[in-house]
Formats: C-alpha cells, structure tokens, sequence
C-alpha cells in the first residue's frame, strides 16, 4: 500500500494512485494513531459521526432498515457502545486502522 523511501530497507508495494511516505511520515502517522486511540474510541467516534450526519449513505442506509428509527437524535461514542451492531461495525473500524498503521512492518 506505502512505498517507503530507501533508507527504512522495507519493499511495500506502492498504491495505484502513487502515495509515497518515507519512513519519518510513517513513524509519524502511527505515532498519531496510536495517541488518538488510546485517548477516545475512535470506532465508536466515526460511527456516532456517520449516524449524526444526514448526508451520509451509511445514515440513510440504516433509517432505510430501521422505520425512522435514528430520528432527530444525536449520538455519541457511548450510546455506539449500547447497540452491539453499531458497536461490532465501530470495532472493525479500529481493527482497519490498527492494521493500517502497521502495514510498513
């Protein structure tokens, strides 16, 4: 997926659309992830965002399964925690971006 720079010595094979990080960026961008990850939920943060925002198909896919039944309401990372479909989707989020970030090993 990365194409890492020469002086890491680590042969990933670059994405279609060209990205290429050297190994500093890389070090970087799992630094960050794992900060973020050990602060807050982020699973249960994208899927509470998804559910908040009406222009999202993932929204509009689940009121089209539910009757309406999102509404109006605002939901957080721990209301996401309560559904266990909503919060099985939340752990395969984490677990894409878990092994995302260590894809250059």
């Amino acid at each position: 997926m990365f194409m890492v720079g020469k002086e890491q010595n680590i042969d990933v094979p670059a994405s279609k659309n060209g990205l290429s990080l050297t190994s500093i960026e890389i070090r970087y961008l799992r630094y960050s992830w794992e900060k973020a990850n050990s602060v807050a939920d982020i699973g249960c943060e994208v899927v509470a965002g998804l559910l908040n925002d009406n222009r999202t198909r993932f929204r509009a896919l689940i009121e089209s399964h539910s009757n309406n039944w999102l509404g109006a309401a605002t939901f957080t990372a721990e209301d996401v925690k309560k559904f266990q479909r909503a919060y099985t989707v939340a752990k395969g989020v984490s677990m894409f971006f878990n092994k995302a970030s260590y894809i250059s090993q």
